[in-house]
């Protein structure tokens, strides 16, 4: 019971409202529901309607929330009264009043259409919900101290929470502090949990962080994305989550992250929500972090070579792991930078005992991997074991073209002159779409490349269908990202 009981406090997203007003979201980010006091409007970000609540509100807000299939908000005042509410016409359907005691969340239960009360106490209250004639009745199932399933709870009005799973080599350094909980140092495989947080003022592609010129010299969940908690799991546990996650919380296929050069276990796990969430993914995210220095310097980047070889077993037996236990989930991967040299080792190395692929998408981001080597030893070995291998390349990446001169060899991530076009891979050159200084990034931070990477990954459309230009070579073809000639380099707004 225990474990439950944390199991679901771990999962549930609180939508307790710690402010006299602002605005909470639905789980899709298509209903805005904003409150003042005892004021409440919906705003329908697909109809750009607003509409008003047509009954008044007796005391003051502490919970919204609204449902999955955005029909119907649920609010909370501090009298304990429930209201059910149309989102579509703003009625009021039914009225609840509660026991007299602190509540800690509120939350819709999809499963058994119902909405549940927790109590700070820990007693749960659900109460079903049943349509008749466009009404709500309200039937009480009662109190107890079982495990209800929270998958269904809105947004914090403020920020919203991402699980991100993790699997890493790195060293503990002894620190408690999730930041700082692994350092840059080689170690044996472990696993674990951490929550991300996403600011409701999120853009696209941004990853939210602290400025000095700003005067913010700390992490705030509302206007940062930052790891609230971070959970070591044994590798029993972590597998338990992961299909405890399918089978109770809804989950479907995952999505892997695996970072590049000088990244640092922190940076991995934000980056991995940051690109869960802009791209909607609807299954578990997580991120293979390898001991990465997490600094920019030659002596770094030659340590992280070294550390990045070594890594490879690490991860190959991580993805083993995730295979075994979501048999039937597809399995997305996204490497970015040296991250795509530990990765597409480790699946050229993993031995495809079956003839179906043993990965969905796997999606190689400006990789800095020896093209001549990738091409005739890794690749061979890497066909069969995905459906579709994806390569994002870029003639305005700099620190490729700085590792092309330290190793006297172009990268797979280099597109012009350098372009790697060869059968099995869909090649994307993404040239001018980043602008920022070194164009190394483009892949996690430029809405353009997101919205490719989510038709491919979550419709599977063929890049004849997406927003991109055929381009010839010799006999092969490869594509071109079509920019946007209003503004020229991409526009992260969402």
């Amino acid at each position: 019971m225990k474990i439950i009981m944390k199991l679901l406090l771990m999962l549930a997203f609180i939508s307790n409202l710690n402010a006299s007003n602002g605005y909470i979201l639905s789980a899709d980010k298509k209903i805005k529901v904003f409150y003042s006091e005892n004021n409440i409007k919906i705003y329908s970000i697909d109809s750009k309607k607003y509409t008003k609540l047509k009954t008044d509100i007796k005391g003051v807000l502490t919970f919204l929330v609204v449902d999955d299939t955005n029909k119907l908000l649920a609010s909370c005042t501090d009298k304990n009264i429930i209201n059910i509410w149309n989102i579509e016409n703003g009625t009021l359907l039914q009225t609840i009043q509660l026991r007299k005691e602190p509540i800690s969340s509120l939350f819709f239960y999809k499963k058994n259409n119902s909405i549940v009360v927790k109590y700070k106490n820990n007693l749960f209250e659900s109460f079903s919900l049943i349509e008749n004639n466009n009404d709500i009745l309200i039937s009480s199932t009662g109190i107890n101290k079982e495990k209800t399933n929270s998958n269904s709870v809105s947004s914090m009005q403020e920020f919203i929470s991402v699980d991100v799973m993790y699997g890493t080599n790195r060293a503990k350094t002894g620190k408690k502090k999730p930041n700082d909980f692994f350092g840059k140092e080689l170690s044996d495989l472990s696993y674990g949990l951490c929550k991300v947080s996403i600011p409701i003022i999120h853009k696209m592609g941004e990853i939210e962080r602290p400025d000095w010129y700003k005067f913010e010299f700390k992490e705030d969940p509302r206007k940062h994305v930052m790891i609230q908690n971070l959970k070591v799991m044994n590798k029993k546990d972590f597998n338990s989550f992961m299909k405890y996650s399918f089978s109770e919380m809804g989950k479907k296929d995952i999505l892997i992250f695996v970072h590049g050069f000088s990244n640092q276990f922190d940076e991995s796990v934000r980056r991995a929500g940051q690109i869960a969430y802009d791209l909607d993914f609807p299954g578990i995210a997580m991120t293979y972090s390898w001991p990465s220095q997490g600094s920019f310097s030659p002596g770094n980047y030659e340590q992280d070579e070294i550390f990045s070889k070594k890594s490879i077993p690490y991860l190959k037996k991580f993805l083993l792991d995730v295979i075994k236990n979501a048999p039937n989930q597809k399995i997305n991967i996204i490497a970015h930078s040296m991250g795509n040299r530990v990765l597409v080792n480790a699946i050229a190395d993993i031995q495809n005992q079956s003839s179906k692929n043993v990965f969905n998408q796997v999606i190689l981001a400006a990789p800095d991997v020896n093209a001549k080597i990738f091409k005739e030893e890794i690749l061979p070995k890497m066909k069969g074991k995905a459906k579709k291998i994806t390569l994002y390349a870029s003639s305005d990446d700099k620190a490729l073209m700085a590792s092309r001169l330290i190793h006297n060899q172009s990268r797979l991530g280099e597109s012009g002159e350098y372009l790697t076009v060869v059968d099995g891979i869909d090649t994307i050159d993404s040239s001018g779409i980043d602008p920022s200084t070194m164009g190394h990034s483009y892949f996690s931070s430029t809405k353009t490349l997101l919205d490719d990477m989510k038709n491919l990954m979550l419709k599977d459309v063929e890049p004849s269908s997406r927003k991109l230009k055929v381009m010839e070579e010799e006999e092969m073809s490869y594509w071109k990202i079509i920019l946007n000639k209003a503004f020229g380099k991409d526009s992260n707004e969402k």
